[in-house]
C-alpha cells in the first residue's frame, strides 16, 4: 500500500524507531517509552537527514519539532480475546 509507513529501528539514546512515507511527507517517530509521534510535511531532504544524523534526538528537537504540525498516534487498543483474567 503506498501510503503505508515503514518504521526502522535507529541507534538512539531516546528514539527507537522512525518511519517515513514520500507520497505523504509523513513522519513517525517512536520513541523508547512507547510513545509514538506523526509530523506532516515534512520534506525527504529533512527525513535523510534526521536519519543520517549522530544525535536523532537533538536533530528532531532542532529541525522537526518546531516547525511541523505533529500528532501523538495512539498506541493500538487492546484486543479483548488478549485480556488475560
Amino acid at each position: 500500500m503506498p501510503h503505508d509507513i515503514i518504521m526502522n529501528s535507529v541507534e538512539s539514546s531516546n528514539i527507537e524507531k522512525i518511519g517515513y512515507n514520500e507520497h505523504t511527507r509523513i513522519l513517525e517517530v517512536q520513541f523508547k517509552n512507547g510513545k509514538r509521534y506523526r509530523y506532516s510535511g515534512v520534506p525527504v531532504d529533512i527525513f535523510k537527514s534526521l536519519r543520517e544524523s549522530p544525535s536523532k534526538g537533538h536533530f528532531l528537537s532542532a529541525h522537526i519539532k518546531k516547525f511541523y504540525e505533529c500528532i501523538n498516534v495512539p498506541e493500538k487498543p487492546v484486543d479483548v480475546g488478549e485480556i488475560i483474567t
